[in-house]
């Protein structure tokens, strides 16, 4: 079954790598510039995981994540972020992010981040169902 992932980046670049890494492992990818835009995408219920940057004009990614997770708290958030540091890390995680990757990254490492994302996204489903 096809997943479903939002990349959330100003960065045109980094958003064609990311969607190209996540198509190949077999997720269907939406892609939004900014918080703004993205918003539209929050609410697909087919939707699975976000990854977003932190640093984006207009909304940033901190504020996202908290919408995000008011909004949908059944929907991981992962940041992606190149001004990654412990204390930014410590408040998306405390925000409602669950994980953070420091770009660059190995596409193996955000393969896996978003596997373990939907893992999680699973389980959240699964006890809902419950």
């Amino acid at each position: 079954m096809k997943r479903t992932v939002l990349v959330v980046d100003d960065e045109q670049n980094l958003q064609k790598v990311m969607r190209m890494v996540l198509e190949n492992a077999g997720h269907e990818v939406l892609v939004a510039d900014s918080g703004e835009s993205a918003l539209t995408h929050v609410q697909n219920p087919n939707l699975d995981v976000i990854l977003t940057d932190l640093r984006m004009p207009g909304m940033g990614g901190e504020e996202f994540v908290v919408r995000c997770h008011k909004e949908r708290p059944d929907v991981p958030v992962i940041i992606v972020t190149a001004h990654g540091t412990i204390r930014s890390a410590v408040n998306s995680i405390h925000d409602g992010a669950a994980d953070y990757l420091t770009k660059p990254f190995e596409p193996e490492q955000l393969e896996i981040a978003v596997h373990n994302a939907i893992k999680l996204r699973d389980i959240l489903r699964e006890n809902a169902r419950l």
